[in-house]
C-alpha cells in the first residue's frame, strides 16, 4: 500500500467517537530516535499512539508490516502526525502492510502508529544517506562519491595504491544499513572496461551524514569514520550533482558535486597501460564550464596518513542540455611517473544517478 494525500481526510467510520480527533500532547524530545534500516518490533493498544522520529537528508521510506491487529501508519515532517495532520497516511485497514515513501525528504520526521485495535507490529524506517562526496576529516586526501538510483546505492572510492599513485574502485548494491557490496577494480583494454572483484565495502550509517566505512581490499581489512563533505550550505543556483557517464563508451565517467557557488568534479579514467586513475578539480563559479584538474599522489587505504601532493594536469569542460543530459570534453595529461592521456571532445553524457 502506498500513501494517500492529506487534502481531504476521510475516516471511513473507522474511529470511535470516544477517541479525540487530535494527536495527544507529547514532548518531541522524548520521542525515541529510530536507527535507519533497523526493524523495530512493538505493540500498540486500542486508541493508543506510538511515536518515532528520524533525521532525513534524501530518500525516506517507512514500512509497517507483520501486524497482528488493525493499526495505521502516519508520517509527518517537523511535528507529530495526527488524524488530520500528516504528510502520508496509507490507511489500508485490517492487517495490510503500509508504506510511506518520500524521494527528497529533509530534516526531522515523525512516524506514528495508531491502534484502531490492539496490535503488535514491525516497523522499519529507512533514511538514505546524503548524496555527494564523503571523507574522513582526520585523513584528508581520499574519499568516496556516494550516489543513488532508486533504492540502489553506488560508491566510487578515490584512493591510492601502495606506491602512492591514484586509483579508484566501485561498489553497487541495494541499500541497507549496514550496506555491504562487492568492491570492483576496473582496467581498460583500449575499447572497454573489465571489472575484477578485489574485496568488499561495508558502510554502517549512524545518520544520513555519518558512517563507519569498512573495507577488505586484496585481503587487507580496514575501517575509518566517514562523513558527508560540506563546503557551502547556501542554496545553489543550479544543481547537477551526480554520477555522469558516456553511454556510448562506458567504463569511465565524472562525479560532480555542487554546493552553493562551489563545484567539484572527479574524472575517473585510465592511464597508458589501462590502469585506473583519477583527477580532481574545483572552482567557485558554476557558470564557468571549464574545470582545471589535478592528479594527486597520496597514502594507501591502510597506510599511515601523509600529506598529499598534486600536479596540474589539464582541464575538463562540461555542459548540460537538461537535468540528465550533457556533453563532456577532457584534456588530461598524466604527470610522471605515470604515463598516458585522456582526450575526449564533446562526448554525450547522461546522469546515472537520480537527479538531486
Amino acid at each position: 500500500a502506498s500513501c494517500s494525500t492529506p487534502d481531504e481526510p476521510d475516516y471511513y467510520g473507522r474511529f470511535d467517537l470516544d477517541y479525540p480527533f487530535l494527536r495527544p500532547w507529547f514532548n518531541p524530545d522524548s520521542v525515541p530516535m529510530a536507527t535507519s534500516g533497523q526493524v523495530l518490533s512493538d505493540h500498540v493498544d486500542q486508541g493508543e499512539w506510538r511515536y518515532y522520529r528520524i533525521f532525513a537528508a534524501d530518500r525516506l521510506e517507512v514500512e509497517l508490516f507483520d501486524l497482528t491487529g488493525d493499526a495505521d501508519l502516519y508520517v509527518k515532517q517537523g511535528n507529530a502526525p495526527g488524524f488530520s495532520e500528516y504528510d502520508c497516511r496509507p490507511f489500508e485497514g485490517d492487517m495490510i502492510p503500509e508504506t510511506c515513501l518520500f524521494d527528497h525528504a529533509q530534516g526531522e520526521w515523525f512516524v506514528a502508529v495508531h491502534g484502531f485495535e490492539s496490535a503488535s507490529y514491525k516497523l522499519r524506517i529507512t533514511a538514505f544517506p546524503r548524496r555527494g562526496m564523503w571523507w574522513n576529516h582526520n585523513r584528508p586526501g581520499h574519499g568516496i562519491d556516494l550516489q543513488r538510483s532508486g533504492d540502489i546505492l553506488f560508491v566510487t572510492w578515490y584512493t591510492y595504491e601502495d606506491n602512492g599513485q591514484p586509483t579508484w574502485y566501485q561498489a553497487i548494491e541495494t541499500f541497507d544499513n549496514p550496506w555491504t557490496a562487492p568492491l570492483y577494480r576496473y582496467t581498460w583494454d583500449g575499447t572497454q572496461a573489465n571489472p575484477v572483484v578485489v574485496g568488499s565495502l561495508t558502510m554502517t550509517f549512524q545518520d544520513p551524514e555519518h558512517a563507519t566505512f569498512a573495507w577488505t581490499l586484496n585481503g587487507r581489512p580496514g575501517s575509518e569514520p566517514f562523513e558527508y563533505f560540506v563546503v557551502d550550505t547556501t542554496p545553489t543556483t543550479f544543481n547537477f550533482t551526480g554520477h555522469w557517464f558516456p553511454p556510448f563508451e562506458p567504463g569511465y565517467g565524472l562525479t560532480l558535486n555542487m554546493q552553493g557557488r562551489f563545484e567539484f568534479g572527479v574524472l575517473y579514467f585510465y592511464d597508458a597501460f589501462g590502469q585506473p586513475r583519477w583527477a580532481l578539480g574545483s572552482k567557485d563559479n558554476l557558470t564557468d564550464a571549464v574545470i582545471p584538474m589535478d592528479v594527486y599522489q597520496g597514502f594507501c587505504p591502510d597506510c599511515p596518513w601523509a600529506p598529499t601532493t598534486y600536479t596540474r594536469s589539464g582541464t575538463i569542460t562540461r555542459s548540460f542540455s537538461d537535468a540528465t543530459h550533457g556533453t563532456l570534453s577532457t584534456d588530461i595529461q598524466l604527470p610522471p611517473p605515470l604515463s598516458g592521456s585522456w582526450m575526449r571532445f564533446n562526448v554525450p553524457i547522461i546522469l546515472l544517478s537520480d537527479p538531486p
